[in-house]
């Protein structure tokens, strides 16, 4: 009945242990996801800030803009063709940027990846060190013995 006692204290502490590790990774997420919502709804207020910012200087942009187009009209200059070819560069330019942040966080994923295998590995033939010394210790004391 004792060892039953003890048996069912075991599990339950293990049980309260698991539990415990549970809740404190769901606090971790949680607090992640509060975090990014908040940063969410700063870049939206940053966005509507810029909108507000930009809709007060189109006017003067524009008006900057037609004397531009005016003056290299005058020159022989074709503006329209020179835009054109800058945005494919800008294309060109943010696909590059999406492929080089794809990289970088792939290569931050497998870093992460080979550090915790390393940690394992490491763990692991720590515990197998320290199991094999007792068995030499055992072997050392039957040769003293004969």
């Amino acid at each position: 009945m004792k060892d039953l006692i003890v048996r069912i204290q075991k599990d339950l502490n293990k049980l309260q242990k698991s539990i415990e590790k549970e809740s404190d990774d769901l606090v971790k997420r949680i607090k992640k996801s509060a975090s990014k919502a908040n940063v969410n709804t700063q870049m939206k207020e940053i966005e509507k800030a810029i909108e507000a910012r930009f809709k007060k200087f189109e006017p003067t942009l524009n008006s900057f803009y037609k004397e531009i187009r005016k003056s290299a009209d005058k020159y022989g200059i074709d503006l329209v063709n020179i835009e054109a070819q800058l945005k494919k560069n800008a294309k060109k330019a943010k696909a590059k940027i999406k492929k080089t942040t794809k990289k970088k966080t792939a290569k931050k994923k497998t870093a992460k990846k080979s550090a915790t295998k390393k940690a394992t590995t490491k763990k692991k033939t720590a515990k197998k060190a320290t199991t094999k010394k007792p068995a030499a210790k055992k072997k050392a004391t039957k040769k003293a013995v004969k």
